[in-house]
């Protein structure tokens, strides 16, 4: 039977897995010739006749893979993640996570989805980090580790992801998306990064480009309401009304439903992130709303914009 070189196939590098930054297919009660186009791309290795001849063998002896029930496309805010089914049992799951300085973090992993617990536990996620230029054109690509471990749970709320190696998305739902609802990435302005090239050298090191860009997606975070994206970047701890918030964790408990003043959100409506204004030494977004400051400024570190304050908030 072909389904172990299968499998084995799904596990090497993300071979059969790709990057699935388009929507996936729900596949369940397809025509067999639809289910082959609906399958992900994959490296030269797995050609389409051997796909056909699996398609062939496990239609005639067993039964539908049941990640079919859950596969498909789901989301947080930036963050993506897509679920397929792949041979009798398993999923294949990749994970993208844009960052804020032209990158982009992947996760491929896969494993059994259990029928009882609803959930799919693995032990085997590649993470890779892609950094593009501004252009949007690939630079680099580095692997950052392998054999990563955690759980992925579907509830009726829609999947929650168990990272035991960074716990990155701790408390997040991420929330099944039709493909009619996606719809593409945000461009940036393009008069960000241009003008005079020195005007934040006193704030950073960092070039102006990435700083207006971080400063960009730090306006849209604040006027979304999209707390999970602000509490990586903000200096604790760090205080709100009044209330001193000492860790990611007490924000965002803190900020659950809480919302943005009438006067925040036109504010921070107003800002451009083009040329801002730096007069009390921080980028200071919209009218004293955020402040972000070069935490390693006059250090030897690596230059890194955090928020030392959140305002605008009700």
């Amino acid at each position: 039977m072909n389904n172990g070189k299968f499998i084995a196939l799904a596990l090497t590098g993300g071979a059969v897995i790709g990057v699935m930054s388009a929507c996936i297919i729900v596949i369940a009660g397809k025509p067999k010739t639809e289910l082959v186009k609906a399958a992900p791309t994959a490296q030269a290795t797995v050609t389409t006749a051997e796909i056909n001849a699996y398609i062939e063998e496990t239609e005639e002896t067993e039964s539908q893979n049941p990640t079919i029930n859950v596969a498909g496309f789901y989301c947080s805010d930036r963050a993506k993640i897509s679920v397929d089914a792949i041979g009798l049992k398993s999923a294949a799951v990749t994970v993208e996570w844009p960052g804020n300085d032209n990158s982009k973090a992947i996760w491929y992993l896969s494993g059994a989805f259990n029928e009882e617990t609803k959930s799919i536990d693995y032990d085997n996620a590649v993470k890779r980090v892609i950094t593009y230029n501004k252009s949007g054109a690939e630079i680099s690509d580095i692997e950052i580790y392998r054999s990563g471990k955690g759980r992925i749970t579907f509830t009726n709320e829609g999947m929650q992801w168990n990272d035991y190696n960074e716990e990155i998305a701790r408390n997040m739902v991420f929330k099944f998306k039709d493909p009619s609802d996606i719809v593409e990435e945000e461009k940036l302005p393009e008069i960000l990064g241009t003008g005079n090239m020195g005007i934040y050298k006193k704030i950073t090191t960092m070039e102006k480009p990435a700083v207006e860009e971080i400063a960009y997606n730090v306006r849209k975070a604040y006027l979304n309401e999209d707390w999970n994206t602000l509490k990586n970047l903000i200096k604790y701890p760090i205080k709100i009304n009044d209330t001193e918030i000492k860790d990611a964790e007490e924000f965002v408990d803190y900020m659950n439903g809480r919302t943005l003043s009438s006067e925040g959100r036109r504010d921070m409506e107003n800002e451009t992130c083009h040329d801002i204004n730096t007069a009390k030494e921080c980028l200071n977004l919209g009218e004293d709303d955020i402040w972000m400051v070069d935490i390693n400024q006059g250090s030897s570190e690596h230059p890194q914009l955090k928020i030392t304050r959140i305002c605008g908030i009700q």
